[in-house]
């Protein structure tokens, strides 16, 4: 029966996450939010490394498909349950994918593939520069 368990509790975990997904459009994702925390994880092991309070990050998604994440300016798209943002050339950022893991009225919850080195997070003695990770960030409507 534990086993059973083991099996089905994953699964519908990931079922519960994907309905909060599945009706992702524009308009859910159309407002000012303000980063509350971030973690870091292992994209190799799932690993949870690094997670921290931070109120100073804020991401701007406007309807005519402009956004600004503090003062990087660019456009964006919604791919299925994908952010693809597109910083304007010249500002030294680099194009990201963020996968929506969750979105309310209130929350957006979402991820993308990372370096330590890139993250600039002080943990090149935690895990190698180059090695990927994942930082998840939950934000609050503003």
């Amino acid at each position: 029966m534990k086993h059973l368990l083991l099996v089905l509790l994953p699964m519908l975990l990931l079922t519960t996450c994907d309905k909060e997904v599945d009706n992702l459009s524009v308009d859910s994702l159309t407002a000012d939010w303000q980063l509350q925390e971030f973690s870091i994880t292992r994209a190799s092991s799932g690993q949870e490394i690094f997670k921290r309070g931070d109120k100073y990050t804020w991401l701007l998604l406007d309807a005519d498909g402009t956004y600004a994440r503090n003062f990087v300016t660019g456009s964006w798209s919604l791919d299925g349950n994908t952010i693809k943002v597109q910083p304007l050339p010249n500002t030294g950022a680099r194009a990201l994918d963020y996968e929506v893991l969750s979105v309310s009225d209130e929350q957006l919850t979402v991820r993308y593939l990372t370096t330590a080195q890139e993250c600039n997070c002080g943990l090149e003695s935690v895990i190698p520069g180059s090695e990927q990770a994942f930082r998840t960030d939950r934000f609050l409507k503003r």
